[in-house]
């Protein structure tokens, strides 16, 4: 029944009028996203992971997209994605797929690089790109943003 989320959530997109209100929808989708990796999780469905992940990092775009004209709005986009790290982390030490891990590492890289630095963040950056199941490539990408979030003023 997944499809009828989908149709209700597309419904509630087109009957917010305002900016602000479409914005908030995407918001409150992105929690949903989280909310359904976390169900995942508890179901051992982690191969369904990466599909999710795949939709909250293109709410996240979008939310800021719909934001860009409103500095105040956009305020208000990041710090409800900066409030929803702490959760997305979590997430991850749960995870045994690699697949849903490399999904879930790209949807912190991206909210971080929207919402700017955080210590937890930079911490979870250290900290996975000394992991020994990611490859080299990934492992340079992840030492390097840690390294400019240590660099960053907090």
């Amino acid at each position: 029944f997944y499809f009828l989320k989908t149709i209700r959530e597309r419904l509630e997109q087109t009957f917010a009028f305002s900016i602000s209100a479409k914005v908030a929808i995407q918001v409150d989708f992105t929690a949903r996203r989280l909310r359904e990796t976390n169900t995942l999780i508890l179901n051992n469905r982690q191969d369904l992971i990466e599909q999710t992940l795949e939709k909250y990092r293109r709410e996240v775009k979008t939310a800021f997209d719909l934001s860009a004209e409103d500095i105040g709005l956009r305020n208000q986009v990041s710090d409800g994605f900066a409030g929803q790290m702490p959760m997305l982390i979590s997430l991850y030490d749960k995870l045994n797929n690699q697949y849903a891990k490399r999904a879930l590492r790209a949807s912190v890289i991206e909210v971080e690089q929207k919402v700017g630095n955080q210590p937890a963040v930079c911490q979870f950056l250290e900290r996975v790109s000394i992991e020994g199941d990611i490859n080299e490539v990934e492992r340079a990408i992840l030492k390097q943003k840690a390294e400019s979030c240590r660099l960053l003023p907090k």
